[in-house]
C-alpha cells in the first residue's frame, strides 16, 4: 500500500493508553480501556471509526492539502494498539459520501457533485494488510445518492433522480454497472437497503397505490441482482406506511415493521406485518395511545394527564390520535421474537439575537434608533434536531406486539439527524444506551419492566488529576464492536483540576472501550 505522509496534529500522534480498572457501574457497563489522540487547536476534521469486530478498529478522516486531498488511515487491535497507518491521495474533484465495513474490506464511496453524470469512485482498503484498490463507476444518470452497500462481489447505490428512486448495480467482478428496473417510473421514496451474507439483498420502498394511500414494495435480488420475488404491502386507509424494516424467517415469509401514520411526514403509530412470497399479507396497527410506555418520558404530572384523556376518549368510543416523527433502526432478532427501536424527534426554530454593539455585523441592518443595550432578532432559523425518548418494542412471528418499553432522551439536540440509542440484549435484560456530551446514560429493561431507572456515567479519563469541560461532545460515537464490548469515542478539552480555567486545557480525541457486564 502506498502511502504519504501528512504533516497534521494527528499523523505524529503520541499515544496516551491506559487500562482502567474496573470499576462498578451503575449502567452495567465498564470502562476497560482508553486512548487519546492529541488534537490541534485549529483541527475540526475529527476521525471517524469503523469496526471490525475481533479484528479492531480503522480510523480514518478526509484531509485538505495545497497540493492534493487524502484519506488518513490508521488500524488498531482490541488492545487499541497500532498495527498500521498511512494516507492515500484522492482526485480532488470527488467529495466523500459514505463508508460501510464488508467483511475484512472498509469501502468508501466518493462522488463528483459538479458533473452532468455523477460519476462514482470506490475506494477499497483491506483492513488486515492496509493494501487498496479503487474502482470507477460511470452513471449515465445523474442522481444524488442517499445510501450504499456492498454484497458479495458487488455494490448497490440508492437514491434519487426528480423524486424517484433509483438503484445502481455496480460489479467488482465483471466492472459493470445497471439501473434496476422497476424504480425509475413512479415517484417514491427508498426506506431500506438491505443485504444478506450470500450476496442477495432486499429493496423497500414506498410508493402511493391505487387508492392514493402509500404502500410498501420488498423486492428481493440475488448476488447478480437479478429480481427474486416483490412483496406489495398495502396500506388501510388513512394508515399510510411512512417507514419500514424488514427481516426473513426461515420458512420464507418476511416480517416487515415500521411507523404509519396519515401523511409520510408524522407517525400516529406503529405496525407489524408478516407477508409470504405469494404476497398473501397481515398487517397490524398500534396507535401510540395503545403503547403502554410510549408517554413515560414526559414528566409524571403530564403523562397522567394523557392517560387520563385517552381513557375517556376510549369511554366514548373514540381513540386519541397523536403525531410524531421517528427515527427507525434495523430490526434486532431478541430470543424468539423480535425488537423495534425507534427514536422520537421534532426540528427546532429559533430567532437569533444580535447585539446592538456589534452593528458591522452582516447578519442585521444597525438601527440608530436602538440604544446600545438593545437586541435584534433575525430571521426564524432551523435550530436542529430536539429528540425526545426511543421506544423500544417487542413482536413475534405473527407480528403481535407482545410489549413495549421506552428511554427518555431529552438532553439531546443535533443539526444533523441520526441514530443514538443502542440496544444491547442479553437473557435476562436489555440495556438502553446512548452517549452525548461525553456521558454515557443507560436504562435497563426487562420487556415492559425497568430494571435500573436512567443513569449517567460520564466518560472515564486516563489521568485522575484532569476533568474535562463541560458540554464538549463534538463527533460523539457509540458502537456495537464484538462479543459483549462497545466503543465511545469524542472530543474533549481537558485541563488539570486544581487549576481549573486558569489552567492550561488540551484538546484530545478520545477512543473509550467499553464491556458489558
Amino acid at each position: 500500500m502506498y502511502f504519504t505522509s501528512i504533516k497534521s496534529g494527528w499523523s505524529n500522534l503520541v499515544f496516551c493508553f491506559l487500562f482502567l480498572g474496573i470499576r462498578p457501574s451503575l449502567a452495567q457497563l465498564n470502562q476497560v480501556a482508553r486512548i487519546e489522540l492529541p488534537l490541534l487547536a485549529t483541527e475540526t476534521e475529527y476521525p471517524k471509526i469503523a469496526t471490525f469486530k475481533e479484528k479492531g478498529i480503522i480510523l480514518y478522516r478526509t484531509l485538505l492539502a495545497p497540493d492534493a486531498n487524502y484519506v488518513e488511515l490508521q488500524k488498531l487491535d482490541t488492545a487499541l494498539k497500532e498495527q498500521w497507518k498511512g494516507a492515500i491521495m484522492l482526485d480532488r474533484k470527488l467529495s466523500f459520501f459514505r463508508a460501510k465495513t464488508k467483511e475484512g474490506f472498509l469501502v468508501f464511496l466518493y462522488w463528483n457533485k459538479n458533473s452532468v453524470t455523477s460519476n462514482y469512485q470506490v475506494l477499497v482498503v483491506n483492513e488486515a494488510k492496509g493494501s487498496y484498490g479503487t474502482y470507477d463507476i460511470n452513471n449515465a444518470i445523474p442522481f444524488n445518492p442517499t445510501d450504499f452497500d456492498v454484497t458479495g462481489n458487488s455494490l448497490i447505490i440508492g437514491g434519487y433522480f426528480n423524486l424517484r428512486p433509483i438503484v445502481l448495480h455496480y460489479s467488482f467482478i465483471t466492472k459493470t454497472t445497471k439501473v434496476l428496473p422497476g424504480y425509475f417510473n413512479e415517484p417514491g421514496e427508498i426506506t431500506e437497503l438491505k443485504t444478506y451474507i450470500n450476496g442477495s439483498f432486499d429493496i423497500i420502498v414506498r410508493v402511493k397505490n391505487a387508492a392514493k394511500g402509500k404502500s410498501l414494495w420488498l423486492r428481493n435480488y440475488d448476488k447478480e441482482a437479478n429480481l427474486k420475488s416483490t412483496i406489495v404491502l398495502n396500506s388501510e386507509s388513512r394508515k399510510n406506511f411512512i417507514h419500514g424494516k424488514s427481516i426473513p424467517l426461515e420458512n420464507g415469509n418476511q416480517l416487515i415493521a415500521g411507523t404509519y401514520g396519515r401523511n409520510t411526514e408524522y407517525a400516529r403509530g406503529l405496525f407489524f406485518a408478516v407477508a409470504d412470497s405469494t404476497g398473501r399479507s397481515k398487517v397490524n396497527y398500534y396507535n401510540f395511545s395503545e403503547l403502554k410506555k410510549f408517554f413515560s418520558f414526559m414528566r409524571t404530572r403530564k403523562e397522567v394527564r394523557i392517560r387520563e384523556r385517552i381513557t375517556r376518549r376510549a369511554s366514548k368510543g373514540r381513540q386519541t390520535k397523536f403525531s410524531y416523527r421517528l427515527i427507525l433502526h434495523d430490526l434486532i432478532p431478541y430470543k424468539n421474537y423480535f425488537l423495534l427501536v425507534a427514536e422520537s424527534y421534532y426540528p427546532r426554530y429559533s430567532y437569533p439575537t444580535y447585539s446592538n454593539r456589534n452593528f458591522y455585523n452582516s447578519a442585521f441592518t444597525f438601527n440608530p434608533y436602538l440604544n446600545s443595550n438593545s437586541t435584534y432578532r433575525g430571521d426564524y432559523v432551523f435550530d436542529g434536531f430536539q429528540y425526545t425518548h426511543a421506544v423500544v418494542a417487542g413482536f413475534n412471528r405473527r407480528a403481535n406486539l407482545l410489549w413495549d418499553n421506552s428511554l427518555e432522551i431529552n438532553d439531546i439536540k443535533n443539526m444533523q439527524l441520526e441514530q443514538h440509542v443502542k440496544v444491547l440484549p442479553t437473557e435476562n435484560r436489555a440495556d438502553l444506551v446512548y452517549l452525548f456530551e461525553n456521558i454515557l446514560h443507560t436504562k435497563v429493561i426487562k420487556d415492559s419492566l425497568v430494571i435500573a431507572p436512567k443513569k449517567s456515567i460520564p466518560i472515564q479519563l486516563s489521568n485522575d488529576e484532569e476533568e474535562a469541560a463541560k458540554k464538549d461532545g463534538a463527533t460523539n460515537f457509540l458502537a456495537f464492536w464484538y462479543d459483549d464490548y462497545l466503543i465511545a469515542s469524542g472530543v474533549q478539552r481537558l485541563r488539570n483540576k486544581k487549576l481549573g480555567k486558569l489552567g492550561l486545557e488540551r484538546r484530545v480525541f478520545y477512543i473509550n472501550k467499553l464491556k458489558q457486564k
